[in-house]
């Protein structure tokens, strides 16, 4: 049952997330009851839905874009998708500056990342959010409990990966690349286990197992997501599927439909995440 769970939760995921990217300006549609349906946010002055997280069938979570009026939301759903409130308004310097992640630790402490000076956190739930002063402009962020947070950025002459371990109040550095090939993804199966990914796929992902001190090259291995059930069995994306059973260490091509028309991509549903309350990630 436990597994048949997470997997249904793995699907609704990609469904969910593939439909805010297509039809973000105007609502997503998430359950199918007799069919699809749509269902609608509130204002959000042009805003739109940059990711979104479930931490159950009703509970979920989202973050926007900035929009002209310099405003990014969070905002909650507490029935699935059918209602959602503004939970947090975020007023950045600039429009060009947006979140780019929400996750939960468990069902009372989460984070929201945007790619600026602050992170936002919330202990109860959602309800309440607060900014913390991080200074990183950090472009993508791991949760490994609600204390230690991985982020990472991509400039040459101050990024690579960096480690909280007090909730986002204090950061340390654990790697760099010292120039050009620093990571804007990450993604942490434990808190030993974990992969990074540069945006524009100029260089293979790397591996750690020793919580992001060091990292190896996977050569010709590349990924846009990916997500594990545990810390054995994974599947990312990059234009196709692949599939691991020995913690990343090799990948093989799985299977995928034909779909008429031509409309297949498999870039389309990458977002394989597992919720925070089935991912895996434990302390």
């Amino acid at each position: 049952m436990k597994l048949h769970t997470a997997f249904s939760s793995v699907l609704k995921g990609l469904i969910v997330v593939s439909v805010v990217l297509f039809l973000s300006a105007a609502g997503f549609q998430d359950k199918m009851t007799s069919g699809w349906y749509q269902q609608y946010f509130p204002n959000l002055n042009g805003s739109t839905i940059k990711d979104m997280t479930f931490l159950d069938s009703l509970t979920g979570f989202a973050v926007t874009t900035v929009n002209s009026t310099y405003q990014g939301y969070i905002l909650k759903t507490t029935n699935g998708g059918d209602n959602w409130n503004i939970k947090f308004t975020y007023n950045p310097p600039y429009t060009n500056v947006s979140f780019n992640k929400i996750q939960f630790a468990n069902n009372n402490t989460g984070y929201a990342n945007i790619d600026y000076v602050d992170l936002i956190k919330t202990t109860n739930g959602g309800d309440d959010w607060f900014q913390i002063y991080t200074g990183l402009y950090a472009e993508d962020m791991a949760l490994i409990n609600p204390d230690t947070i991985f982020a990472v950025k991509s400039n040459a002459f101050n990024g690579g990966v960096f480690r909280s371990t007090n909730g986002g109040y204090n950061w340390q550095t654990i790697w760099s690349m010292g120039g050009s090939g620093n990571p804007q993804k990450i993604y942490m199966v434990n808190k030993d286990l974990g992969f990074t990914q540069d945006e524009g796929l100029s260089t293979f992902m790397k591996r750690t197992t020793n919580g992001g001190f060091n990292w190896t090259e996977i050569s010709g291995e590349k990924f846009k997501d990916l997500a594990f059930f545990d810390s054995n069995t994974g599947w990312k994306v990059n234009n196709e599927i692949r599939k691991t059973t020995n913690g990343g260490v090799n990948w093989f091509l799985q299977q995928t439909p034909n779909i008429i028309n031509g409309f297949y991509s498999p870039a389309k549903f990458s977002v394989m995440k597992l919720p925070a309350a089935s991912s895996g990630v434990s302390i």
